[in-house]
């Protein structure tokens, strides 16, 4: 006789229950599934990306570089073939009308061999713009020894920086003359101007120069020269659209310090070291697109410090590019985040690439060096930063935490006396001499150097 089962159910609806419960998990595992295997495989591309370098679209880059710069001239060394036109900072003027060339070497060499574009800089104040207006007499005599020095220099034009609270019709005349002089040598005529131009400024000044370098900074503060927050910079380009393919958008790449008595510029590899040393923890401010941090210098006044870093510099020139702009300039060589050249030199086109462009870095230079003398002291070990890269929706980095903080060997120098000296140093001590050697070193009055070992056979003395 058939046994019956206590749970049997006759109405057959447990069975109906369980089919469907099944067939529900099996569909969600299938999704899953598929889910992760678009994760994985799906190309990860912009809406809009960086500065896409194929050989047809390469976008020009311009430098500003102050020639005695040490960080600036190796910048330069190790991203000279990544750059078209370098804008020293070598042109003055004195209250005389006499117009002077500061020498650039060693970088006039290193700039010609690679075939690149020398523009030098010649700032205009009020002060000079003053004589400059007094007649046309006085702007052709300064306009002749201009052209007298790019000459004899062999540079490709020259780039006038305006003030950013002077009238620009006051500059016109003296611009006028300087395009028709350096036009008849076949020279180039730039001007580098603040971002908050009107419209009407902008029309007039680009029938006139070549060149239009715009300084994507904050107009309110002139002197402390902050970085533009990222609308600003879309109000910037949008207002500089219609002059797009004349247009150069100049981009800081310095740090600023801010206390309550002034404003200091530093690099990053001045930088990096500071916030490694204090043990500082860098914050991203998505309203600026930048890091910040705080800490107490060697007398103990509260500096406050402001980034720009690949982070920064990467959503800038998504913001550039998406715009179409053709140019872009570094302010100042030196003063970058080394890991801006490699999106400025790769093919990016995903979130990956981008991301592996910029999470290891490198200190510009292996080497800080402090003092002089023949003696060293090496503070701090060299080391490679290590990033990690966080975007938002619309492709755009919305933090960039720091591992490690790329730091050169810092090395301190000692004894660079005028007269020759010599150093005495102890090693393998304490032992039963080291008394006799103490005591006639202070009848002689000279210092020693002592490296202490074996303390507990020989007591320290």
């Amino acid at each position: 006789m058939k046994k019956k089962l206590i749970f049997t159910d006759k109405t057959g609806k447990r069975k109906k229950w369980l089919g469907r419960i099944t067939l529900s998990l099996l569909s969600i595992g299938i999704t899953l599934v598929v889910l992760t295997i678009a994760y994985i495989y799906a190309p990860t591309t912009l809406p809009s990306v960086v500065f896409n370098l194929s050989e047809e679209e390469k976008k020009e880059v311009y430098a500003f570089i102050t020639p005695n710069d040490p960080l600036g001239i190796e910048s330069l060394r190790k991203h000279l073939h990544s750059i078209d036109v370098v804008l020293p900072d070598a042109l003055s003027i004195d209250e005389n009308y006499k117009v002077t060339y500061q020498s650039i070497d060693p970088i006039t060499s290193l700039i010609k061999e690679a075939d690149v574009k020398i523009v030098p800089t010649l700032p205009l104040e009020r002060w000079k713009l003053e004589q400059l207006i007094q007649s046309d007499l006085v702007s052709e005599t300064v306009g002749k020894q201009i052209v007298k020095q790019i000459q004899y220099f062999q540079s490709d034009g020259v780039n006038i920086e305006l003030a950013p609270d002077i009238e620009y019709t006051l500059y016109l005349p003296f611009l006028d003359i300087l395009n028709e002089q350096l036009s008849g040598i076949d020279k180039e005529l730039y001007i580098t101007v603040q971002s908050n131009r009107n419209s009407k400024e902008i029309k007039v000044l680009s029938s006139i120069v070549d060149k239009i370098i715009v300084k994507a900074y904050d107009p309110r503060n002139p002197n402390v020269q902050p970085a533009l927050p990222p609308e600003k910079l879309t109000e910037t380009l949008l207002k500089w659209s219609e002059f797009k393919d004349q247009v150069v958008i100049a981009l800081p790449t310095y740090t600023l310090t801010v206390n309550e008595q002034f404003t200091d510029k530093l690099s990053f590899t001045e930088v990096m070291p500071i916030v490694n040393k204090n043990n500082s923890e860098l914050y991203w401010d998505n309203e600026l697109s930048q890091h910040y941090f705080s800490y107490l210098d060697h007398q103990y006044v509260q500096k406050d410090v402001w980034l720009s870093d690949a982070g920064t510099f990467f959503n800038q020139l998504q913001r550039i590019s998406s715009k179409q702009f053709a140019s872009v300039a570094i302010d100042t060589l030196g003063f970058e985040d080394p890991s801006i050249w490699k999106l400025l030199n790769k093919q990016l086109d995903s979130n990956k690439k981008i991301s592996n462009a910029i999470e290891t870095t490198e200190p510009l230079v292996s080497f800080k060096r402090f003092g002089s003398g023949e003696i060293i002291k090496i503070d701090s070990m060299k080391q490679s930063g290590k990033r990690s890269v966080f975007y938002n929706t619309e492709g755009f980095i919305e933090n960039l935490t720091y591992e490690k903080y790329p730091v050169p060997y810092e090395v301190f120098h000692m004894g660079g006396w005028d007269e020759k000296k010599i150093v005495l140093s102890f090693d393998d001590g304490p032992s039963e001499y080291t008394l006799d050697i103490l005591n006639i070193l202070k009848e002689h009055e000279i210092r020693g150097g002592f490296f202490r070992y074996r303390l507990t056979r020989f007591p320290t003395p």
